[in-house]
């Protein structure tokens, strides 16, 4: 959900941090969780359509979950109490808002468009398409909310190579090492560990990226400070 807009000196130590952390050196591997179905954003589609809803059950009651299975089954592994309070939370952010909604639609990763949303976007930048969750107001405007299940999650979606000068080099860079380690150029889920495992530590590509990171840390943070953040 946008929210209002941080310093970008605030925003940069939380984004950098993220950067940074995904390139230290661990010997834990850890699972990657399936996301294309993710249990919050049917949990945000269902509150922004009835306030009144309070707990998991209402949810998994509610005709929303009758039309979207596959975020039932990821909602099922969730506990209650963990449900119950994401909801309060996000309650206290959107009711500020005082949104008037006429229609909630669920577009998730694989972004599910009907015809009105995919003419509403025409035009728009890749990275200004991404809500998972979007809202029709009864004076005939949308807002879209890109859903987040927890603190833990990334602020953006995006390969950091889209959001600076030099990301053509950087995944050619990536691409050859690949390459040269025998995977295939194309992920294989199967064997995202070895993928990562490649590219933990001090090698080129680490060494390029965070060179060019810091050297447009300004631009780069306000390219994402203007996409995650109302103005």
């Amino acid at each position: 959900m946008k929210t209002k807009q941080p310093t970008v000196a605030t925003l940069g130590n939380q984004i950098l941090k993220e950067i940074l952390a995904e390139s230290k050196v661990t010997s834990q591997v850890k699972k990657r969780a399936r996301c294309e179905e993710n249990w919050a954003e049917l949990v945000v589609a269902v509150v922004l359509d009835d306030p009144a809803v309070n707990t998991k059950d209402d949810v998994l009651n509610h005709e929303l979950a009758l039309h979207n299975p596959a975020y039932v089954e990821d909602l099922y592994k969730r506990d209650g109490s963990v449900v119950y309070q994401y909801i309060q939370n996000f309650k206290r952010q959107v009711q500020p808002l005082a949104l008037s909604i006429v229609q909630v639609y669920i577009l998730g990763k694989n972004q599910k468009l009907n015809s009105e949303i995919v003419e509403l976007q025409k035009g728009l930048d890749r990275k200004e398409k991404k809500s998972d969750v979007m809202v029709k107001l009864v004076d005939g405007t949308f807002m879209g909310f890109s859903v987040k299940s927890g603190k833990g999650d990334t602020l953006t979606n995006y390969a950091i190579e889209k959001f600076l000068p030099n990301g053509k080099q950087l995944k050619e860079c990536r691409v050859r090492m690949v390459e040269e380690a025998g995977l295939p150029t194309i992920l294989d889920k199967s064997r995202r560990g070895e993928y990562n495992d490649l590219f933990r530590g001090n090698n080129e590509y680490h060494n390029q990226l965070i060179d060019s990171v810091m050297a447009n840390k300004e631009s780069v943070l306000g390219q994402w400070a203007k996409n995650l953040f109302a103005d």
